[in-house]
């Protein structure tokens, strides 16, 4: 479908969401064409169109002739289904006519079927595993309606068995949770090992999409602070983007220093170390950090052991922080279903706005409680990023100068 603009006040916009003021359309239509005039991203969240579409629910993509070079996209959901990745998009295209005033926006609905890297083991996996729980499942479901039968059989009986019963029941519950768990969890397991290289080759085409206007590098390096003001799908990539940088970086500074200076190496590999346990630490590996961090300030000494692990914390942070706002996007979706849930959201809301700081330091600096929990609940909260790295930054120097202090007090270190 096209929408036209001519030069009499008389034409309007008409149709979908480009219904609005004369006036507003044509600052509007202004603005997209001195954008496509520098060659930049008229609008946030549109991309170049890619060289090749991904197709196989049409033999060919036509192009506009009068549109080459001036088509853009905006990127919808994509779905997976087995060994292929279903993207739906809109494609935009922009034609100045000979008339100067007059232009044309054109817009056509895209459906891309692409196959999906390791599609064969990604099948096997659906096949075989997949199966397989599925069978497990339906035959564990069926032992433990048995159990439960003879459960309610022992209660029916009344007297001492009305316990045995009760006792029965209740194992059997906890049985069919484990077995249920146990195979959710092999079934998540097999999935995302399959269908990695793939989630990986799809950051990276979105990633390269948005890098290739000023626009979109713009964004991203916006994003990287104020990710609440990011469209999911860019959210997805500058976080992709930020977390590959960062073990890159990792990996790069540990082979130089353990190469170019070899007598700094054992040094070097204990803070290595404690920065990527306190990283995955803090997302959540259910493990104490502090036998770590002790043995850390014997080899590093304080600040420095402080200082990696604090850098390992906020690092991890600002990852839990791109997580959890996607999850304040769902809570803030779904906060029309109930009013008593809309104003409890608020209220957290307003509570992280006001002493999210000051809680944030308390959580993290408390020896012992997860840190997981504190980042993806304050993170999911509404909380400005730089008041949520500062409350993190805060209580993990509170914590772990503590600790090497009061080691250091009682064993007399330095």
């Amino acid at each position: 479908m096209s929408f036209s603009l001519g030069p009499s006040r008389g034409d309007a916009l008409t149709q979908g969401p480009l219904q609005r003021e004369e006036d507003e359309v044509v600052t509007s239509l202004m603005a997209t064409r001195v954008a496509l005039a520098r060659g930049e991203s008229p609008l946030p969240g549109l991309q170049p169109e890619p060289r090749y579409w991904d197709n196989l629910v049409e033999e060919a993509c036509a192009r506009s002739p009068y549109a080459a070079g001036r088509r853009y996209v905006v990127k919808g959901p994509e779905i997976t289904e087995g060994g292929l990745r279903i993207g739906f998009d809109l494609l935009v295209g922009i034609l100045d006519e000979t008339d100067e005033t007059l232009s044309c926006i054109e817009v056509e609905d895209r459906v891309s079927v692409a196959t999906r890297a390791l599609a064969g083991a990604i099948e096997a996996e659906r096949a075989s595993v997949g199966r397989f729980v599925a069978r497990a499942r339906r035959r564990g479901d069926r032992v433990f309606r048995a159990h439960q039968r003879r459960a309610r059989r022992l209660r029916a009986e009344g007297g001492p068995k009305t316990a045995l019963g009760n006792l029965l029941q209740n194992v059997v519950l906890l049985e069919r949770r484990v077995w249920h768990a146990t195979l959710t969890g092999v079934r998540k397991t097999t999935k995302t090992a399959t269908g990695f290289p793939d989630a990986v080759r799809a950051r990276l085409r979105m990633a390269g999409a948005l890098l290739a206007t000023e626009d979109g590098r713009r964004r991203v390096r916006y994003g990287l602070t104020h990710p609440q003001d990011l469209a999911t799908h860019e959210k997805a990539v500058v976080l992709f983007l930020g977390t590959l940088t960062l073990l890159f970086t990792l990996i790069v500074a540990h082979f130089a220093v353990t190469l170019a200076v070899p007598s700094f190496a054992e040094t070097w590999r204990t803070g290595f170390l404690l920065f990527l346990y306190a990283y995955i630490q803090s997302l959540g590996l259910p493990l104490p950090i502090e036998p770590l961090i002790i043995y850390s300030g014997t080899v590093l000494g304080i600040i420095p052991t402080v200082a990696t692990a604090v850098a390992a914390k906020i690092a991890a942070g600002w990852m839990a922080f791109f997580l959890g706002d996607e999850v304040n996007d769902r809570l803030h979706a779904k906060k029309d279903q109930s009013p008593r849930y809309a104003k409890f959201l608020a209220w957290s809301e307003r509570f992280a706005n006001k002493y999210g700081l000051l809680a944030m330091a308390v959580f993290i600096a408390i020896p012992g409680f997860p840190d997981a929990v504190a980042l993806y609940v304050f993170g999911s909260l509404g909380m400005s990023l730089r008041r949520y790295l500062l409350g993190i930054a805060l209580g993990a120097t509170a914590l772990y100068t503590a600790v090497l202090l009061g080691v250091a007090a009682l064993f007399g270190l330095h």
